[in-house]
C-alpha cells in the first residue's frame, strides 16, 4: 500500500488553515455555516466533550468570517461545501481570536496570569492584524500598552472594532 495515497490524520491539531494547507484529513463540517446563520437564537452554547473538535470548528469560522482571510477564501474552501455556497457574510467581520487551550491551571495566580497575558496577547495579534481596516490603530496599541487592566484592554479593542 502506497503512504502518499492517503491523507494524514490531523491529530492534535486544531488550526483549520494549517489542516487545509498541509494537507491534512478534513471532515466537512461547514455546512453548519448556514445553520449557524439562520439559527434565530443570538446565544449559543457549543458543548462537546474534549478531543471533538470544537477549536477545529472555530478556528474555520475565524476564516470564513474574518475579513484578513479574505485573499485566502478560494485556498481554504473551494473545495468544501461552503466555498462552493458561500453566504453574503463570509469574510465581512474584524474577528478577534481567543485560543484558551494551554492555560496555566496549576494554581489560581498562575492561571489569572495566563489568562490575561492570553487576552492581551489575541487583542494584540488583532489590532496589528486588522491595521488596514481599524483607523487609528497605533493610537489603540499605544493605548493598550498605557493600561494594565484586562477590562481597560477589552474597553479599547471593542472601541476599536466598532
Amino acid at each position: 500500500m502506497e503512504t502518499g495515497k492517503f491523507k494524514r490524520l490531523p491529530y492534535g491539531n486544531s488550526n483549520f488553515e494549517r489542516l487545509i494547507m498541509e494537507n491534512y484529513a478534513y471532515v466537512d463540517k461547514t455546512h453548519f455555516i448556514e445553520l449557524l446563520e439562520q439559527e434565530s437564537n443570538s446565544y449559543l452554547f457549543f458543548t462537546r466533550p474534549r478531543k471533538f473538535g470544537k477549536s477545529l470548528f472555530f478556528t474555520m469560522l475565524y476564516h470564513y468570517y474574518d475579513i484578513c482571510s479574505a485573499g485566502k477564501f478560494d485556498v481554504l474552501f473551494g473545495d468544501l461545501y461552503i466555498g462552493k455556497h458561500p453566504t453574503p457574510k463570509h469574510n465581512s467581520y474584524a474577528v478577534i481570536e481567543f485560543d484558551f487551550s494551554g492555560l496555566d491551571t496549576s494554581n489560581e495566580e498562575s492561571f489569572v496570569k495566563s489568562f490575561s497575558s492570553n487576552i492581551q496577547q489575541a487583542i494584540l495579534t488583532f489590532l496589528e492584524d486588522h491595521a488596514m481596516s481599524v483607523p487609528n490603530t497605533i493610537e489603540y496599541l499605544r493605548e493598550c500598552h498605557e493600561k494594565t487592566t484586562i477590562t481597560d484592554w477589552l474597553n479599547i479593542v471593542y472601541r476599536a472594532a466598532k
